[in-house]
């Protein structure tokens, strides 16, 4: 069964500033530095330097040809291996994982199962995801949001989402970066994932 959880929590406005300097500084994402970061959380958890985990792309690569017309979503999970070695420096993780990032986009569109497919862990390659959104649907409700004749506004809006995962994290940039775990209560307590925030947060700073 499926008992969807969530537990949400904001970075903060002074480490959200905090961590855009330093990707400034290394010249990579904030989505290379939350994964690189990540990445850092689950070798610890797992007493290994080499961890796996998906994460959703999605864009239109204009490899292909007639993309231009073409309708849908561009959805899709692709997996990030981050490995390190006990004198690796986090600056080091962080140039090679972004290096990975660039090298992976030739293959963003190739079906999951297929990679899997490839290796020996099979369907235990990837057991959580990690989702960037690249579009701030909160700052433009905000932005739409006026007084004028011809404005109108949005309310109430709710979303539900359900992968195959039974954990996904969710991230949502920002000034004050908003961070969502999305778990299965039959397969996490919520201790487990308030110790994981915690130690995610920890890693950040």
């Amino acid at each position: 069964g499926y008992a969807a959880e969530e537990l949400t929590f904001q970075l903060g406005k002074r480490l959200t500033e905090q961590m855009r300097r330093t990707a400034k500084r290394h010249q990579v994402t904030m989505n290379t530095l939350l994964q690189a970061a990540w990445g850092v959380v689950l070798q610890k958890y797992n007493n290994n330097g080499d961890v796996v985990f998906g994460s959703v792309v999605s864009g239109r690569p204009d490899n292909i040809p007639g993309i231009d017309r073409m309708i849908g979503l561009f959805i899709n999970t692709i997996p990030v291996r981050i490995r390190s070695e006990a004198e690796t420096t986090f600056a080091d993780l962080l140039r090679a994982t972004q290096e990975q990032a660039l090298a992976s986009r030739a293959y963003e569109t190739y079906p999951l199962y297929e990679i899997q497919a490839l290796t020996e862990q099979k369907q235990d390659l990837v057991n959580h995801i990690i989702v960037f959104e690249n579009f701030p649907v909160e700052q433009e409700m905000e932005q739409m949001g006026g007084d004028s004749a011809d404005s109108f506004g949005i309310a109430n809006v709710a979303m539900s989402e359900q992968t195959n995962y039974a954990f996904n994290i969710t991230v949502m940039p920002g000034d004050d970066m908003g961070i969502h775990f999305e778990y299965n209560a039959l397969a996490f307590d919520r201790s487990t994932l308030e110790r994981m925030r915690g130690h995610l947060v920890h890693m950040l700073e």
